[in-house]
């Protein structure tokens, strides 16, 4: 936990941009930041749709309203909260 908060920290620090990976049956989504402002969410490296915010993301995977049929057509799903999303380094994009 405390190498975890750490990284988060050093992560902060260093100015790096983290962007926020969640892994289905379906694929992998990944809500990207995107320079300046918004955010771009993706599954397996497929574009979605662009966003205001990481939590306006998250909430379309999680009400399953992401324009993917293979997920958005799926039921009894819990889906984890944005704060249990893997969170990943992203690289910087210009």
């Amino acid at each position: 936990m405390e190498r975890t908060i750490s990284l988060k920290l050093i992560n902060h620090w260093k100015g790096a941009i983290m962007d926020y990976r969640y892994c289905s049956s379906v694929g992998t989504f990944l809500i990207r930041r995107q320079p300046g402002a918004g955010v771009e969410l993706l599954i397996d490296d497929i574009p979605l749709g662009n966003y205001d915010s990481v939590q306006s993301a998250w909430q379309d995977v999680a009400q399953r309203s992401t324009g993917w049929d293979e997920w958005d057509r799926l039921t009894q799903l819990d889906i984890p909260e944005l704060e249990k999303w893997e969170e990943v380094t992203g690289k910087p994009r210009h």
